[in-house]
């Protein structure tokens, strides 16, 4: 079972004003994270309220100890930070996976002094919030105290160790103090959230299922995504956002291919407090500008006809053109509904003329996909 380690957790903002006296801020007394080894990586589940983002990990041993009467000396075994989405790395991490971090100063086995991950061993989470506030929480665990699931379980769906029995993600967050909707959270209320109890079973089975296979772009291949496991809105065009209505998934995934630059990634998701159509709709009222401003891009915007489906229940297409950084590109992007699943593709080439014949070969697969995913709506 987890035991909490004593931690310490400082203030970005005090850090900045003074180099001396340090804000600190207390540990939320019944705050829990979870263990579980997924075929041969250990994976820990952090529960986040909204705001809240991971922006550090580091697993150390709690075994190696200095002589009689000095404390305990630490080795890091493997230490990594500075998240490379701006949303952080989410809630499903695995320990010694770089792939989520910009910055990892001690990689797995990097340190001569631990070459192995620890049979006991502490976790250090850096989390920060929308206010700036950091806190550090620490847990003490034991390898052979996992939960253990097959090599390539959803870690969204399996249980995880914590100080009980294995619990599942939705009990470690309840627990935790920030259950889906908390009234503590900043957008508690937001019909757009998807509770756990409203997602109807076999959801994240129907999501892998409308996922297009490894091979399915000529051309282009599959990549290794660094978080797969995302949730999203249905789009972000004309500067939508769940803070202005638009419906966030649950069980998301995504898959990417890539040729050079010139990539198509398709994402698909579950709604529950919704309908996936209703996601849609959503979206096609948002999309009422002709361009928009997203951080550095500046993108023009316009809706495309899409021939009707007859095995979805709402569509939409739009393609812009986007000047980042210098640089110009063309996109085309397709959102299809059928029942509780959302399925979007995103491709992107710098040839416009690209793009209709990658949408015409795809949409037919990806609604197919579909329908075979939700057999019954």
């Amino acid at each position: 079972m987890a035991r909490r380690v004593l931690t310490a957790a400082v203030t970005i903002a005090a850090l900045a004003a003074s180099a001396g006296c340090i804000g600190m801020s207390e540990p939320v007394d019944d705050y829990l994270i979870g263990l579980a080894r997924i075929g041969d990586t250990y994976r820990i589940f952090v529960p986040l309220c909204p705001g809240q983002k991971v922006v550090g990990l580091e697993v150390t041993d709690d075994d190696t100890v200095r002589p009689s009467g000095v404390r305990p000396h630490r080795e890091i075994w493997w230490r990594a930070g500075g998240p490379r989405d701006v949303d952080g790395p989410g809630e499903f991490l695995g320990l010694g996976v770089d792939a989520p971090f910009t910055d990892v100063p001690v990689p797995a086995g990097g340190n001569p002094a631990r070459p192995r991950m620890p049979e006991d061993f502490i976790v250090n989470v850096d989390l920060v919030d929308m206010t700036g506030g950091t806190r550090r929480e620490g847990f003490l665990f034991t390898t052979a105290e996992a939960a253990v699931h097959p090599a390539g379980a959803d870690p969204r769906t399996i249980g995880y160790v914590t100080s009980a029995d294995p619990q599942s993600p939705d009990e470690i967050r309840n627990d935790s103090g920030c259950p889906l909707g908390d009234e503590r959270s900043p957008d508690a209320g937001v019909p757009g959230r998807q509770s756990s109890s409203s997602i109807r079973s076999g959801a994240a089975e129907r999501v892998e299922r409308a996922l297009l296979g490894a091979d399915a772009v000529p051309g282009r291949r599959a990549v290794e995504i660094a978080a797969p496991w995302t949730e999203d809105i249905a789009s972000d065009a004309c500067g939508n956002s769940a803070a202005k209505g638009a419906y966030t998934s649950a069980f998301g995934q995504q898959r990417r291919w890539m040729a050079g630059r010139r990539f198509v990634v398709q994402f698909a998701g579950a709604f529950g407090t919704v309908t996936a159509a209703d996601a849609v709709a959503q979206a096609d009222g948002a999309l009422e500008c002709t361009s928009y401003e997203d951080l550095a891009d500046y993108s023009e915007v316009r809706r495309v006809p899409l021939p009707p489906l007859p095995s979805v229940d709402r569509q939409l297409m739009y393609c812009e053109r986007v000047d980042q950084a210098g640089d110009r590109f063309h996109s085309c992007t397709v959102l299809l509904a059928r029942g509780d699943v959302l399925t979007r593709l995103e491709v992107q080439d710098y040839d416009a003329a690209e793009l209709p014949r990658l949408v015409a070969d795809l949409v037919p697969r990806a609604a197919a996909a579909l329908q075979t995913a939700v057999a019954t709506r």
